[in-house]
């Protein structure tokens, strides 16, 4: 065997094992998605409050922290889709009818956590709590589509 035909076997061996690792990862592409969006709103949020309170900030640490906590997230969610693909999955699916319950719960956590921190970030240059809001607009929520089930049942009743 020559050595061009060496490569070429070493070359269609990495291809296939990429295109393997692809097709088993292929799930969480749109959860890398998600982190990678939630993460870089993050770091130009800790960007504007630096700007806004006139902090020296070092663009590259800020990008380097960035990057290494996307990577980070990466590993995590590939280790809990691990556990949940070959060990979790076929209870989620029996009690909660939904694959990947734990990669999407350990997800909705991760996505939180960087929330809190751009929350963290909105309320010291503009004084607001986004979390606070939120919760109040759902209470407030609440309370009206009470109130109007409340009248729905007066109108049902005088008939």
């Amino acid at each position: 065997m020559s050595t061009t035909e060496k490569k070429a076997v070493l070359i269609e061996l990495m291809v296939g094992l990429l295109t393997a690792i692809g097709t088993y990862l292929s799930p969480l592409f749109g959860i890398f998605m998600l982190l990678i969006i939630v993460a870089s709103v993050d770091h130009f949020a800790g960007i504007w409050r630096s700007k806004k309170k006139s902090v020296k900030i070092e663009v590259w640490k800020g990008i380097k922290k960035t990057l290494s906590k996307i990577l980070i997230y990466s590993v995590i969610c590939i280790a809990v889709h691990a556990v949940d693909h070959f060990i979790l999955n076929e209870f989620w699916i029996n009690y909660f009818n939904t694959k990947f319950l734990g990669l999407k719960g350990v997800t909705l956590l991760l996505c939180y956590l960087e929330l809190k921190s751009i929350n963290k970030s909105y309320k010291e240059v503009k004084g607001v709590d986004l979390i606070a809001t939120f919760y109040e607009m759902i209470k407030g929520a609440r309370d009206i589509v009470e109130k109007a089930k409340r009248i729905g049942k007066t109108q049902q009743n005088e008939n």
